[in-house]
């Protein structure tokens, strides 16, 4: 099924080009991708309005035609390979493929979940099985008609719509073949636990075997316990009514509440968990999954027997109580609610959405809902059988079964741990992870099943949830209906106060109609706070420290956990500018939850157990950095040598070391002390007073005296060298996850210019170049999983032609010579064949997508911010820089000193639009091409150790760059932009 996807896109009858799907997306502002799940295979694009009759034509034939060429065939059997590769050390596929492992091997969950090289083409071939005779019979028995679900969303009428589809699906064959699950479903078990032994006496309780995963992780600083109940649902029908009624939604709402009395709240109070999620893990025609996922802390690794008994425990009193009529009713109201007032998706992503809904719906009402609302009366029958299946998962089998055993259940424990290293006995076949199997104790069932919810009732720490003070019940929208305006890419908000100490952006929604506001606000930080290089990643650290233990402490069970389920939310982080908060959600409660946040924000110092534990959380997420993607370094690297206030992984993991309970006491008062400058956006369901009492509210919590701009903080970003006697700067790296087989480049060409017009050319030339690039490495020379090209943004709005390739074939070297290749041999004819149409053909996409009117509110204070913070940048920037500052001098000249670009879409689409294919060419070639003056280019690359140590691994350096060998120096020793 996977491989087959991939095929999909390599050409059909009709389109026989390899590349003419991806190409035309391409020249008309569009992109498509396909995913491969658990039973579906979905397939999806977004394109130009105006072309989405040729591209569904394309679109129609991977399902009418393809053609499956021998020759494709042979190379996307390697990127298969490849994305193989990229996955091996991902902790996630590793453990998802090992509880497959665990499933009946006559059921098809048992299978490998994607594939590689051996599955699909050695083994094959050494059992005289034709791979590509393989993958047209699959398509053949499995696209067929019946089984297959469209959602198509365009502009025309429906009527219109409807005919494109009738006329361009009609050919899809009906193979008349019975729907695959039809094959087991309900007549095989999906895991041998949930039923007896065969053997067993009819009259005799039968002990359940309750298996225990203990795996060996490659990010050794993951240590998590997941407790999993699987329940076979034996018929369309059973599918059919749990899906209705979801009761899983209920069980995962309070065994998952993070407020007081919770679970988490008593397990994070004695010292073992971090965090506790609960949800269906696995739902797919005759299994659903429910598992709670508990992050462990050391200590709480010691009382994984006692972690678990404490869920079952939670089951027993739900069991025993039952679920207040006020859970049903806030879980229906939330629902509704959030799907009501649900913003609007991106395309792709709704329409994929809806085409999946379609195939596990009965219900057409139910395409467009899915399981997003919830229905008490459907639930409240069936909720107590589904507790007793999940409470008799460790409880012997009963000989005469009652429907408490309708869900056949099986319970299986997953701790994760670097600890078992050394321990355990068996390997996983596909990925090489290291665990061990085996059944649970009769110590630990006993303990399971034995602890009852009186015991905990006890200490207070356990209860059933309150209601949810935040549900908000007032929707009124503050605007004059009478005075909607329909949405733009050129709106803007004004500014409704200007000081010495704040500048208030505001606008009152008019477009979306929703009851909800969007709070951004940033508080400036005097440079001096950075200090030297150790003391600012000191004060980072801290930072980090700091937000994450507010966010960790018991303000989320007091605050903040409702108010998210109520749909207020609320961020804070440590920017290079200063702190950032964003409160958002609905408008209702808004006000009073913004002015509890801001006292706690300001009030807050952490108890030592918190930051103790959050310490260790970060000290994960520092060590976890070893095993990120190599191309991940490959921009880690390039962002060192790139901005100021970027820390070397080693330097944050020294500077977490130093750090301690005391500097947190009082962070933000001595943040502020030295001054500070405000910024806020509010925009949404509020007139300029209510704005101007929100800011209020944040004054408040947060006084301060002025800051100028000469004093703030600020990212500076560095000028690359232009060397005109070589191809550019490099730097050159050994992976640094030994493991990882998988090398990487990245090129960043740098456009030291904000100047809209060179803008435009960069952007239009990385659309040019983009599918090309794509088509000549991943599809051709089949060197990775991983190739994409395109824009890098950073601080200021500077902008870079991005080039990035991973491989597991080849090693660093080799991918930079192959990339230089493609920019001297493929590159220049790409340039040469573009005539006038074709570039107007490019520019008019780029103008489609750049003039789109904003979708979410949410999307348009992105973009309202993301303005205002760069206006900030270029003020700080143009009045504490000199003769370096040049380029965001000029633009911050002609748009005026720390004014927003608001009109940015509208200005460089004027721009694009005046730009001539001699000018444009003359652009690409003074960026890109060796000995340019223009030309600054910097190389970042990885080459893993088992390329280095390989003979087979594919090697070849061009030469010709300066090495960066002293990082620091290099950075030392360049001008910023």
């Amino acid at each position: 099924a996977h491989f087959t996807e991939h095929m999909s896109f390599l050409g059909t009858k009709k389109y026989p080009k390899e590349d003419e799907f991806s190409s035309f997306l391409s020249s008309h502002g569009g992109s498509s991708n396909a995913y491969t799940d658990t039973e579906d295979t979905v397939y999806y694009f977004d394109v130009n309005s105006a072309y989405l009759q040729p591209a569904l034509d394309r679109f129609s034939q991977f399902f009418v035609a393809p053609l499956f060429t021998a020759s494709a065939t042979d190379r996307e059997l390697n990127a298969i390979e490849s994305e193989h590769s990229k996955n091996i050390n991902n902790d996630g596929f590793r453990i998802y493929q090992l509880e497959r492992d665990c499933a009946n091997p006559e059921h098809p969950l048992h299978k490998f979940a994607t594939g590689n090289l051996q599955t699909l083409s050695q083994l094959p071939r050494q059992q005289g099985i034709d791979t590509r005779a393989r993958l047209l019979q699959f398509h053949s028995t499995y696209y067929s008609a019946p089984k297959m679900t469209l959602c198509v969303l365009g502009r025309e009428p429906l009527a219109d719509l409807q005919q494109w589809v009738s006329q361009m699906f009609a050919t899809v064959p009906d193979r008349h073949s019975p729907s695959p699950e039809l094959q087991w479903w309900g007549r095989i078990v999906p895991y041998c636990e949930m039923l007896p032994p065969p053997s067993s006496s009819a009259r005799e309780l039968q002990p359940r075997d309750v298996r225990v995963l203990q795996v060996v992780p490659v990010d050794q600083g993951t240590s998590y316990l997941a407790v999993t109940w699987s329940m076979w649902v034996r018929s369309p029908s059973e599918r059919a009514e749990l899906q209705a009624a979801s009761p899983s939604l209920v069980v995962a709402d309070l065994l998952g509440h993070e407020g007081k009395g919770s679970v988490r709240a008593l397990l994070l109070a004695r010292g073992w968990i971090n965090a506790v999620q609960a949800a269906v893990s696995t739902d797919i025609a005759d299994l659903q999954e429910f598992t709670v996922h508990v992050d462990l802390t050391e200590e709480g690794l010691r009382h994984t027997d006692e972690i678990i008994a404490v869920l079952f425990a939670y089951l027993r009193l739900l069991k025993a109580t039952g679920v207040p009529e006020y859970v049903y009713q806030e879980l229906q109201q939330l629902s509704a609610i959030g799907f009501e007032y649900a913003e609007k998706a991106e395309v792709s992503s709704y329409v994929s959405s809806v085409a999946a809904n379609m195939q596990n719906y009965r219900s057409p009402r139910q395409y467009l809902t899915g399981g997003k609302l919830f229905y008490p009366d459907l639930c409240k029958p069936l909720l107590g059988r589904y507790l007793d299946s999940l409470l008799q998962s460790i409880e012997p089998f009963n000989p005469q079964p009652s429907s408490v055993d309708r869900y056949n259940s099986a319970c299986r424990v997953t701790m994760v741990s670097g600890s078992f290293a050394g321990s355990t006995d068996q390997t996983g076949p596909f990925y090489g992870t290291q665990y061990s199997n085996s059944s649970a104790s009769e110590e630990s069932l006993r303990l399971w099943r034995g602890l009852r919810a009186a015991a905990i009732l006890q200490d207070g720490l356990l209860r059933l949830p309150q209601p949810n003070p935040f549900v908000p019940t007032d929707f009124r929208l503050v605007a004059d209906p009478s005075e909607a305006i329909v949405a733009t890419a050129f709106s803007a908000p004004t500014v409704i106060r200007r000081d010495d100490k704040w500048t208030l952006w505001h606008e009152l929604d008019r477009t979306f109609r929703q009851p909800k506001v969007h709070l951004v606000v940033s508080l400036a930080v005097p440079q001096s706070l950075y200090g030297s290089s150790d003391a600012a990643a000191l004060f980072v650290v801290n930072g980090k420290l700091f937000s994450q233990c507010l966010l960790e402490s018991d303000l989320n069970e007091k605050l903040l956990y409702e108010a998210n389920l109520a749909g207020l939310n609320f961020q804070l982080d440590l920017t290079s500018k200063g702190l950032q908060m964003v409160i958002s959600g609905f408008s209702d409660k808004l006000p009073l939850f913004a002015e509890r946040v801001c006292q706690a924000v300001r009030d807050f110092s952490p108890d030592q157990t918190t930051f103790t534990r959050v310490r260790e959380l970060l000290r994960r997420d520092y060590l976890a950095w070893d095993t990120q993607q190599p191309y991940s370094h490959c921009a880690y690297f390039a962002g060192l040598a790139s901005e100021t206030l970027q820390f070397p992984i080693q330097s944050l993991r020294e500077a977490l070391q130093r750090a301690t309970w005391s500097m947190q006491q009082g962070f933000i008062g001595s943040m502020l002390r030295g001054g500070s400058q405000g910024t806020a956006l509010i925009v949404g369901n509020i007139q300029p007073a209510g704005a101007q009492q929100l800011l209020a509210i944040v004054e408040r919590a947060f006084p301060f005296a002025p800051l100028s701009v000469a004093q703030q903080a600020v990212k500076r970003v560095l000028l690359y060298p232009a060397l005109t006697q070589q191809r550019g700067t490099r730097i050159a790296r050994d992976e640094p996850n030994p493991s990882d087989a998988n090398s990487a480049t990245s090129f960043y060409f740098q456009l030291p210019s904000t100047d809209p017009a060179r803008y435009m050319a960069l952007e239009l030339l990385a659309e040019l170049v983009e599918q090309p690039f794509y088509n000549s490495l991943r599809t051709q020379q089949q060197l990775g999983y991983i190739v994409f090209s395109g824009i890098k943004v950073r601080e200021g709005g500077l902008r870079y032609l991005t080039f990035i390739v991973q491989s597991s074939v080849a090693d660093g070297p080799r991918l930079t010579a192959v990339v230089e290749r493609f920019l001297d041999t493929e590159l220049p004819g790409l340039l040469s064949s573009l005539d006038d149409e074709r570039l107007q053909t490019f520019k008019d996409s780029i103008a489609v997508r750049k003039l789109e009117p904003d979708q979410r509110l949410t999307q348009r204070a992105g973009r309202y911010w993301a303005e205002i913070s760069a206006a900030l940048s270029r003020e700080i920037l143009s009045t504490t820089a000199g003769s370096n500052s040049s380029a965001l001098s000029k633009e911050a000249s002609a748009t005026g000193i720390g004014e927003p670009l608001f009109q940015r879409a509208q200005l460089e689409v004027q721009q694009l639009q005046h730009l001539d294919l001699a000018g444009f060419k003359r652009f690409a070639r003074e960026l890109l091409s060796p000995g340019s003056p223009e030309r600054r280019l910097l190389v970042s690359q990885v080459t893993s150790t088992s390329a280095k140590d390989s003979e087979s691994t594919q090697s070849q350096d061009v030469g010709g760059f300066a090495e960066v060998l002293d990082l620091q120096a290099f950075v030392r020793n360049q001008p910023f932009v």
